[in-house]
């Protein structure tokens, strides 16, 4: 297939998605292009669903025309009007210094309709900050907001902006700017979009900065009433906790308290890793660490967001890995943490068609997950997939082809969005008439489709009521309906108690509900669900915030977690009441406390039970600390009661001696004393001390208390004769201990070789081989037999090397053989070798006459046939005693000068002798040399000028 000529290139396994060092004035193409188990994954071609319907909306024009912009990376925004919202990485105004443009953020109706709303000039106003790869969220206010992942600052390199924007366009609101390895805003280049969590705050993560020179990216908040700006996690690449580096991905709200996210690269094999954060206390869990093209987690360089299905696991890509190195679609159990590989994509051919997965997945009307390839399609343009939650995968769904035809775009790269019409919205990097770029509306034909559900704005809020809207379109089915609500996105309450219903239609319809006994000043989450046979359709998550008069805040005080040995991570709960709130946690080696955290205090503006946090170090070993959290407004200042915790003295780790060791596997013994506090335990093992592996997968624990433990697990699936390393792991609070390094080897079958056979005879030879018993004592045996069948098999014996003489063969036939031996470890074989016996004149005898006996018509002196040559000259050169065949004889030539008589030995025959001699008169003759060589026998003299020459041969047998 010849590849298109198309202004992107095919890469693989590189780095991320960009790097803007000194925000030069073009970006360049994208640098990257290019315990699990893998699930039974049906297949089939794009049949298996009707086939959609594809309208091609805008076709993007750069930096002039009427659709200005450039590379649309990030998905689009369904806002609550309905509309689309959404930002392109390059276009818009163009500049000397930039005459690709800077970006933009535009608006697109779900008929086509397109406004661009801004272009950024990288100046400090208007629209300051270029370069937008991530995309917009909304807040309750209706704002947008976003990042840049560069900015104006004159010292570079740029570190990025969050900016507010009007759904009507600019100017941006730039919040503050991002600082890198230090300063106040730590973090460098947001590429992902923004997430809306459940604490009415927005999450998101910056590809580079953090702690010092480590620069592996942040976690960070924005509280978006007034700015705030908190870094939770600094990813650390490989160390020892906040395992990542270089996260690209939207986090994903749960709904069970946590965030979930991914890293491009980091981890164990630095292919990127799975992790989920508690956003009430920070708690950070590495889930997984992608490995590649094989191994436990199959997987390279996540990029696109996780998708949360209704059957509760989430779903996501990795652009590279799988055992094609095209990239996967996995799924993350959130309960357990395991992950299952559910495709394994394979390139342009194949059954799993398909390249480079970069954006996540999107649950349709029907059930069904859809994304986007990068690459694969027949003009390797790219390919929309569709896979349902039980496997079945349709691949090349769409397949974009490019400038023109049916499907235009290439290169899909951000997420799919549903409609409030219940069709798909996405954009493609490339394509398009003017080649920068294009948005798709992807219509999914199902026989009978589910209801839409759309949710709609709040009206009439007071301090303890409000009343929800929103629209339900039946879609040709009798539907009900009901709003959930509560004060995190899992909701808990839902209104009217008995659903309402709506008769079959196929418009939107009006539907609302009052909800009554809210309280004062509290913000709520809510949303739209709708039901009918063929399927259900929630609404997407909004917010509101009831009024009510300021009061003093509520202000609880919770147990500290990660306690380790010089840190704790204290945790409590601030309820601003109606009014901007400080809050500092107070603590010391006694109730008189003395020092508080955070030097500046924190705030608050969230009228709901706010988790707040933070992390306490440079304690000591074994030491009680006091602590109580303190919260002030203008109302009050109010002081909860106090509790402690002691920091954890560092438990005592051994790595034992391994145990039960067998060809493929062996037990790994070690000792922990916890030194009071349950420990999470595992073994690191692997063929250096690097090790790599980690058993059990999911880690075991200890109890707390003073008393040694002594974990061990059970390794298998090693190879045979490797030499193991292995060490014990034990947390230790927000680090660990390790066990010294240690040694085993599986053990090993013998090693054998077949070797030649020698003291070949007509009836018998020596068999050779050798045997390595490999530390244990092993039994031999040559098999042997006239096929590769073997057949019989000569006494056991345990020498080294070996061999044996076998007899009773039949002459001239050829022999297999081959060396078996066998230890407590194993049986092994050697390779298949041959060997065939020698002929002679008793067997030939006995072949053609009946007798070995040199008598009667068997005699070497006889000529049975009548034909001139006698038994012996008949054995000696390869002929029939019975017939007339002297043309079988050797027959002398001459080249004009000598006189030549040249044979072959017959195959088998080593008991005859051949010579040759001449005469020019039949009476002296004359030795002649033999000047062959193996079983070629060569007789050359010159011929005698002046009259005849002869030449006779001579057989004799040897005794």
């Amino acid at each position: 297939m010849t590849r298109p000529v198309f202004a992107y290139a095919r890469r693989v396994d590189t780095s991320p998605l960009m790097k803007i060092p000194q925000l030069l004035c073009a970006m360049k193409s994208p640098s990257w292009l290019r315990l699990s188990a893998l699930v039974s994954l049906s297949f089939c071609a794009p049949v298996c669903a009707q086939t959609p319907v594809f309208t091609t909306l805008v076709e993007f024009t750069g930096t002039t025309g009427t659709k200005p912009g450039s590379r649309p990376i990030a998905a689009l925004l369904r806002a609550t009007d309905g509309a689309f919202y959404g930002t392109t990485m390059l276009g818009g105004t163009a500049t000397v210094t930039s005459p690709s443009g800077m970006g933009t953020v535009f608006k697109v109706t779900e008929n086509g309709t397109f406004t661009s709303l801004l272009s950024f000039t990288g100046a400090a106003q208007p629209n300051g900050g270029l370069y937008p790869v991530g995309g917009l969220v909304q807040w309750t206010d209706g704002m947008l907001y976003g990042t840049t992942s560069g900015d104006y600052t004159s010292n570079p390199p740029s570190y990025g902006i969050p900016f507010r924007v009007s759904t009507s366009g600019g100017p941006v609101t730039n919040l503050w700017f991002f600082t890198g390895t230090a300063g106040a805003h730590k973090g460098t280049q947001p590429f992902a979009s923004l997430t809306l969590a459940s604490d009415g705050k927005f999450y998101g993560t910056t590809q580079y900065g953090g702690t010092g020179t480590v620069n592996f990216g942040t976690l960070f908040s924005i509280a978006p009433s007034n700015g705030l700006h908190t870094v939770h996690i600094e990813f650390s690449g490989n160390g020892s906790s906040k395992k990542g580096a270089s996260p690209n991905a939207q986090l994903v709200d749960g709904g069970d308290g946590y965030l979930y996210g991914s890293t491009y690269a980091g981890g164990e094999g630095n292919m990127g890793t799975l992790f989920k954060y508690r956003i009430n206390d920070g708690q950070f869990t590495t889930l997984v660490s992608f490995t590649g093209t094989s191994g436990f987690f199959p997987g390279k360089f996540p990029i696109g967001p996780m998708c949360l299905a209704d059957d509760g696991f989430l779903y996501g890509t990795t652009v590279n890995g799988g055992s094609n190195n095209s990239g996967t679609v996995y799924r993350l159990n959130r309960a357990t943490g395991v992950m299952t590989t559910v495709v394994d994509f394979t390139d342009s051919n194949g059954n799993a068609q398909g390249a480079l997965p970069a954006g996540g997945l999107v649950q349709g009307n029907d059930g069904a997950l859809y994304g986007t390839t990068q690459l694969a399609g027949d003009d390797d343009f790219g390919t929309v997939y569709r896979l349902t939650t039980a496997g079945v995968l349709t691949h090349k769904l769409v397949e974009f082809t490019g400038a023109s035809g049916n499907a235009k775009g290439a290169g899909p790269y951000g997420t799919l969005v549903k409609g409030n019409d219940g069709k798909l919205y996405g954009t493609t990097q490339y394509g398009g008439a003017a080649n920068k770029g294009t948005i798709f509306k992807l219509e999914i034909q199902t026989s009978v489709p589910g209801p839409d559900a759309v949710t709609g704005a709040v009206t009439s809020i007071s301090t303890t009521s409000a009343t929800l809207n929103g629209t339900v379109n039946p879609n040709g089915a009798a539907t009900t309906w009901q709003f959930e609500y509560g004060t995190t996105t899992s909701y808990g309450s839902v209104m009217p108690a008995t659903p309402g219903s709506l008769s079959s239609g196929n418009t939107a319809q009006s539907v609302n509900t009052t909800l009554s006994g809210l309280t004062p000043g509290a913000t709520y989450h809510y949303r739209l669900k709708a039901n009918n046979g063929n399927g259900t359709d929630n609404g997407d998550d909004a917010t509101f915030t009831t009024t009510g008069a300021p009061q003093a805040p509520a202000v609880t005080v919770l147990p500290a977690t990660e306690i380790g040995s010089t840190s704790a991570r204290l945790n409590g709960t601030v309820n601003s009441r109606g009014a901007s709130t400080e809050w500092q946690f107070e603590y010391g080696t006694t109730l008189s406390y003395g020092s508080v955290i955070p030097a500046t205090p924190g705030t608050t503006n969230a009228g709901v039970d706010e988790p707040v946090s933070v992390t306490l170090g440079g304690l000591t070993q074994g030491t009680t600390i006091f602590y109580r959290l303190k919260a002030t407004n203008s109302v009050n200042t109010v002081t909860t009661t106090g509790r402690s915790f002691t920091t954890l003295s560092p438990p005592v780790v051994e790595t034992l001696s391994a145990i039960d060791i067998t060809t493929t596997g062996g037990r790994l013994i070690g000792s922990v004393n916890p030194k009071g506090a349950a420990r999470t335990w595992q073994f690191e093992y692997g063929p250096t001390n690097s090790y790599g592996q980690v058993a059990p997968a999911q880690p075991g624990t200890t109890e707390a208390g003073n008393d040694p433990e002594f974990p061990d697990i059970a390794l298998s699936a090693l190879a045979p004769g490797t030499t193991i390393h292995y060490r014990l792991k034990v947390s230790n609070g927000s680090d660990f201990v390790y066990g010294e390094d240690k040694t085993f080897t599986t053990s090993q079958p013998p090693t054998v070789a077949t070797g030649s056979a020698t003291n070949i005879t007509a009836v018998g030879a020596t068999l050779n081989a050798t045997v390595n018993p490999n530390g244990a004592a092993a039994t031999w045996q040559f098999e042997y037999g006239a096929t590769a069948a073997y057949g019989s098999t000569t006494p056991e014996n345990t020498i080294q090397p070996v061999s044996q003489s076998i007899v009773g063969l039949q002459p001239n036939t050829t022999y297999h053989f081959r060396i078996r031996a066998t230890s407590v470890h194993g049986t092994s074989t050697g390779s298949d070798a041959t060997f065939t016996t020698s002929n002679n004149i008793a067997s030939w005898r006995q072949s053609n006459f009946g007798t070995s006996n040199n008598t009667g018509d068997a005699a070497d002196s006889a000529d049975p046939d009548q034909d001139g040559v006698v038994n012996l000259a008949e054995y000696s050169f390869g002929m029939n005693p019975k017939v007339r065949d002297t043309a079988l004889l050797p027959r002398p030539t001459y080249n004009g000068s000598i006189l030549i008589t040249s044979f072959n030995q017959p195959s088998g025959l080593t008991d005859i002798e051949y010579s040759a001699e001449v005469s020019t008169n039949l009476q002296n003759w004359s030795s002649i040399a033999d000047s062959g060589s193996g079983a070629t026998h060569t007789f050359a003299a010159p011929f005698s000028s002046g009259g005849k020459n002869y030449m006779r041969l001579k057989v004799r047998l040897i005794p």
